[in-house]
């Protein structure tokens, strides 16, 4: 276990060493005996805070810290840990040579970082914080130059989605340099916000321009430009290549690609994702149909089947007691027509003494008579003996009449056997 003055000392031999570094001179303080303080900066801003690191400049150099202010510089560097009684430490920096100095100003630079600044002072929305992933996108709008290749690398990743109806492209033109710069971006920013009205959940606005030099990118850190930026609903800057330096559209974008390729792609996939997620939901969708709907109709239909069948069936024996009721009904009145038609009325009840029946052989020529039973379901034909009991009442037709009698009791007798 060491001491902290121990972690101190390991911290001063770490920390110095001599570099050579890129850095903006993005601001000079005087010091004492002719020296002066340099502010170095970063060249190109950045999504969070800019990086500041005071370094001494000895008097009597190469260069004097005027001519350093608001440029950009190569300069080799020595750097030490600085701490004194009661403060903190501190990196001590001191420039040791002059290697290189831009002939252009680096006022750009520090207009990009003044408006960053300001919008991260007004707490406004933006950054990747200000993206909402479209659930069903519909519409593009797209803001590039008319001139440039920018329009047709994205029109070729995305025509096959707009010739097939699923995407509306609209684009907005605009000028990306010169004087005029500025102004037309504004516009057109204004323009792409107003065509995005009831689609904002639903779009993509894409910021998109080639490669070229550095300075052709000072109009894109401008605070009208960003401030107009910034009410773009799903903001994707693709400018320049891979190499571009970040802009402040950049940095208040929702999302932001090297390129205006990489924007389209962007764009390709969430096509695809909403694709999918469509077909999922329709897959869903057919799966509660087939749970809530198909499944009960299937069941009521079986029960519809089997109600069917059976008031089939009740009806099939209503049909055979109806049609037993007809054929009783025929019967009853054919045997009323038989009796009215009968030559004789019937006679009064005869009495009848029993005597022995002798049994004899018959001819031809002979006609038995023909029985019939008064019964609830009406007269009934009698064709045997065992079929007469005491106390029925009988129908006999004879040749020459019908009688009815009552059956006081029944004497079976039987023809001997021959």
């Amino acid at each position: 276990m060491g001491e902290l003055q121990d972690l101190f000392a390991d911290l001063r031999g770490a920390v110095r060493q001599e570099r050579v570094i890129n850095a903006a001179v993005v601001d000079v303080e005087p010091g004492e005996h002719g020296d002066a303080f340099l502010i170095l900066g970063e060249r190109h801003a950045t999504a969070g805070e800019p990086l500041r690191l005071k370094a001494r400049l000895r008097a009597g150099g190469s260069a004097s810290a005027e001519t350093l202010l608001n440029r950009e510089v190569v300069i080799q560097i020595r750097t030490g840990l600085r701490y004194g009684f009661g403060r903190d430490p501190r990196v001590r920096a001191e420039i040791v040579e002059v290697l290189d100095i831009a002939a252009e100003p680096i006022e750009a630079i520090l207009g990009r970082d003044e408006t960053l600044r300001q919008i991260r002072a007004d707490r406004l929305p933006h950054g990747p914080t200000t993206w909402h992933e479209p659930q069903n996108l519909r519409r593009v709008v797209m803001i590039a130059s008319e001139r440039g290749e920018a329009f047709g690398d994205v029109q070729r990743v995305l025509s096959p989605f707009v010739q097939g109806g699923a995407l509306d492209i609209i684009f907005v033109p605009a000028i990306f340099e010169g004087p005029s710069a500025e102004r037309s971006l504004t516009e057109a920013c204004v323009k792409a916000e107003a065509a995005c009205a009831g689609y904002d959940a639903q779009s993509v606005t894409l910021l998109v321009r080639g490669g070229g030099p550095q300075a052709a990118f000072a109009p894109l850190d401008a605070a009208g430009v960003v401030h107009a930026a910034l009410q773009l609903p799903n903001l994707v800057v693709g400018v320049g290549h891979a190499a571009t330096p970040e802009t402040a559209l950049d940095v208040i974008a929702a999302r932001s690609v090297a390129t205006p390729t990489a924007a389209a792609v962007l764009v390709r996939d969430l096509l695809e994702t909403c694709a999918e997620r469509a077909a999922r939901a329709l897959a869903e969708l057919d799966a509660a149909i087939e749970e809530q709907i198909e499944v009960p109709a299937r069941s009521l239909l079986a029960l519809v089947g089997r109600e069917f069948d059976a008031a089939v069936d009740l009806c099939l024996l209503e049909a055979e007691s109806r049609l037993a009721e007809v054929g009783r009904g025929l019967e009853a009145g054919l045997m009323s027509t038989v009796a009215a038609l009968s030559p004789a009325a019937p006679g009064p009840r005869a009495i009848v003494e029993p005597g022995p029946v002798l049994a004899h052989a018959t001819t031809d020529s002979e006609v038995h008579p023909t029985l019939f039973e008064e019964t609830p379901e009406g007269p009934a034909f009698v064709t045997t003996a065992a079929a007469v009991h005491p106390d029925a009442l009988l129908t006999i037709l004879l040749p020459d009449g019908s009688v009815t009698v009552r059956v006081e009791y029944v004497l079976v007798i039987r023809p001997a056997s021959t």
